[in-house]
């Protein structure tokens, strides 16, 4: 077996060391029990390492990072790959009680954290041997290999190099040792969790299940020989396990032709059968492998591992039986809210990520549960685990829900506020994102604190992934909430590095809350629409539509650019458009028209589709409010003698508008400017889509008269007069308009 290469410069700034093979390993006369012993200490300091949490006020002072981010995008779970090996995803924690605890005495207690961090730093002084053929004797030396094998591979820049390397001899390894007569169910599941955490560590399941597929059988057939004896925690840790290599786990097949998706539907009934013995670490284990398994649409990160051993699967997994269905859930639901008071508080926000990943919106009884939870013993949770809860509200739609616990939202954001330096950089996207999404008010006070917190991450060079600082500004401007210039001048910078390897989603939520902002940079804008192009064959419906509409809001949308969303669109078919993304692009169309002055083809869309979206267009402008205010503001302007016209359809748009002519006959559009169009920390005008309309009436020939809702309701009759002839004023319209007519008709 060829020997690892080491990546010093990951490590320690000393020689390379030499390749060890076999036959080095013969040299110095290591033999198997002989490996062990020396493997036996190395490996006792890194299982001790992994399991050391970091204190808050440690990592203040750059303490190390625990956790490896699975999840990339919007919504991602922060704990698949932590930073813990024993309780990972609560399928590992049983090996607590089975297997013997790491050494203890002369083997760790005469090191110093120091000194043992100092030891596995430094490759120098690793045992110089090869461990992944040594045979492995028990279950204790399945868990001591993979760590050693972890250790490797985060210690070396040359993950998937090594990975391969490894996880090559240890499949010949595992395989020889499943074949000893005492394997039992304990040994097959541990061994399976071990090997899948390695795998998903090195990110190689592409390559695992392309050319070793074989050994995945042989482990799927001695799962599915063994499903009768298995118990609640291995049941729900194989899964998760599973769920790791990938879905294209489930094409696979046994050496007796059983389907990777049939043994997991066996061990999802085996769940359901055990439902009285499963346990909180056991249902979140199970549903995050679920999720892990059936990719969800929209979320590309779940995609991983779908080429699989025979090319693209995609296919293939759409034709799959599903794993689970509401049935199940609810089970589950039922199950989880049932034990929701003695849950782990962390347990349970997984949980409810679970569900919200899925969709599954069914789950009162565990909202409830988590906020009544919350509500009696917030004191209990951890800041991460509270931000997971809201994120996971926020995507159930589960406001009026969480309007039935009012306290317990409360004491949500009250714990979030009071330990925003205990948070990740996701933690803050997930804050902010449920915030918002469930529309808790008076949130400014603590947005100021989060954008602080964000501020100084930056400063000490924490390292915000494309979904966290993203999704933070959008989250920001879906509440209307506009962070300091200071902060959004990174986020420029930010999107100007790395626009090149954002994908339709993210660039989508970044163009929305560059035209909220009002960010005027056209070169931003350019390389980012310059991407949204390229990536445009991936892009969703609502991505692709709700680009181009942001495009429009900044008037930096040109034809071409829409010809190629509409056709992509038009690709779905017209029945699979929302309504909502037909009426953008309805608007987006008149803007070109209109606004940007372009001529639109008549063509651009099919008839039955454009049809479609002047028609959702039209009922939304029908179903627009009339502002209470509106109609003071008319009387008064008829009273100073101008002819007023309410509710208008200008039919360029169409657009509701309501209407006063002056004396030479100019159009004034009159405006209510409400609070909603303002954002709520700064009381200025939202830049973009609220002064839409604005742009579009002046375009067509009218002037607009804004009135700021806040101004009007504090008026008197006299000085709403002189308000509005103020206003009229500042428009610079010639003197002999502004006379009021001799005889109002």
């Amino acid at each position: 077996m060829p020997g690892l290469v080491y990546d010093p410069s990951a490590r320690y700034t000393g020689p390379l060391l030499p390749l060890v093979t076999p036959v080095a390993m013969a040299q110095t006369g290591v033999r198997a029990l002989g490996g062990w012993l020396a493997l036996e200490e190395l490996a006792a300091l890194w299982s001790a390492n992994c399991r050391a949490i970091a204190s808050p006020t440690d990592r203040r002072k750059g303490g190390p990072w625990n956790g490896i981010s699975a999840f990339s995008e919007r919504g991602g779970w922060r704990h698949i790959n932590g930073g813990t090996t024993i309780h990972d995803g609560g399928g590992d924690s049983e090996l607590i009680e089975e297997t013997p605890a790491a050494p203890e005495g002369p083997t760790v207690g005469k090191y110093t954290s120091q000194e043992m961090q100092e030891r596995l730093n430094d490759p120098t002084k690793w045992p110089q041997i090869d461990p992944w053929r040594i045979p492995v004797y028990n279950n204790r030396q399945i868990i001591m290999l993979a760590e050693f094998a972890e250790m490797h591979l985060v210690a070396s820049s040359y993950r998937v190099k090594n990975a391969q390397h490894i996880l090559r001899d240890l499949a010949g390894t595992y395989i020889k040792y499943l074949k000893k007569p005492t394997i039992d169910y304990v040994n097959i599941s541990t061994l399976i969790q071990k090997f899948a955490r390695l795998v998903s560590l090195a990110g190689v399941q592409h390559w695992l299940l392309q050319h070793h597929s074989d050994f995945v059988g042989k482990m799927l057939h001695h799962v599915d020989t063994n499903i009768a004896t298995f118990r609640a925690r291995q049941i729900a840790a194989t899964v998760f396990a599973l769920g790791r290599l990938g879905p294209g786990v489930r094409l696979v097949r046994t050496p007796s032709g059983v389907s990777g998706n049939e043994v997991l539907q066996k061990l999802v009934l085996a769940a359901k059968l055990n439902k009285d013995f499963m346990l909180d670490r056991h249902w979140s284990a199970l549903l995050v492998g679920l999720i892990m398994l059936c990719p969800q649409h929209g979320h590309g990160e779940a995609g991983e591992g779908l080429e699989g051993a025979a090319g693209d699967l995609r296919g293939g997994l759409e034709s799959l039986p599903g794993l689970y269905g509401d049935e199940f859930l609810r089970l589950a639901d039922q199950c989880i809210a049932g034990g929701g008071r003695l849950y782990n508080p962390s347990q349970l926000s997984t949980s409810l990520w679970a569900f919200a990943k899925m969709g599954f919106r069914k789950c009162e009884a565990t909202v409830q549960a988590t906020l009544k939870r919350l509500e009696v013993e917030s004191l209990h949770f951890q800041v991460a685990d509270v931000a997971l809860i809201l994120w996971s509200l926020a995507m159930l739609h589960a406001r009026p829900l969480c309007l039935q616990v009012p306290r317990g939202m409360q004491k949500a954001k009250e714990l979030c506020w009071a330990h925003l330096q205990d948070t990740s950089t996701q933690d803050l996207t997930f804050i902010v994102w449920g915030l918002t999404g469930l529309a808790v008010p008076g949130c400014t006070g603590i947005f100021n604190a989060i954008v602080k917190e964000a501020l100084y991450k930056v400063a000490v060079g924490k390292l915000f992934m494309d979904a966290d600082i993203i999704g933070l500004n959008f989250s920001f401007a879906r509440y209307r909430y506009k962070p300091p210039d200071v902060l959004l001048s990174q986020v420029s910078a930010y999107l100007r590095d790395n626009a090149g390897k954002l994908n339709a989603g993210l660039l989508s939520q970044a163009m929305y809350f560059v035209a909220y902002f009002g960010m005027e940079d056209v070169a931003l804008i350019r390389e980012m629409k310059a991407q949204m192009a390229k990536c445009m064959a991936g892009a969703s419906l609502e991505d692709a539509s709700a680009f181009a509409w942001s495009l429009a809001m900044v008037n930096q949308l040109d034809l071409p650019f829409l010809k190629q969303v509409l056709v992509h669109m038009c690709s779905f078919g017209s029945p699979a458009i929302r309504p909502s993304a037909r009426r953008q692009m309805h608007q987006c169309l008149i803007h070109l028209q209109h606004v940007a002055k372009v001529e639109v083809p008549v063509d651009m869309l099919p008839e039955d589709l454009a049809q479609m979206a002047r028609e959702d267009w039209r009922e939304g402008q029908r179903c627009r409010p009339v502002h209470p205010d509106m109609v003071d503001v008319l009387q008064v302007l008829g009273d100073m003698g101008y002819e007023t016209h309410p509710c208008q359809v200008i039919h360029e748009g169409p657009i509701m508008a309501s209407i006063a002519t002056l004396r030479d006959g100019t159009r004034i559009a009159v405006e209510i400017f409400r609070q909603a169009h303002l954002f709520v920390n700064t009381e200025s005008p939202l830049p973009g889509p609220s002064l839409w309309r604005s742009h579009f009436l002046e375009a067509v020939g009218f002037r607009v008269l804004m009135v700021m809702e806040l101004d009007w309701s504090s008026l008197s009759d006299q000085g709403a007069r002189q308000y509005l002839a103020q206003k009229l004023e500042e428009l610079n319209l010639p003197a002999a308009a502004l006379r009021a007519p001799a005889v109002v008709p």
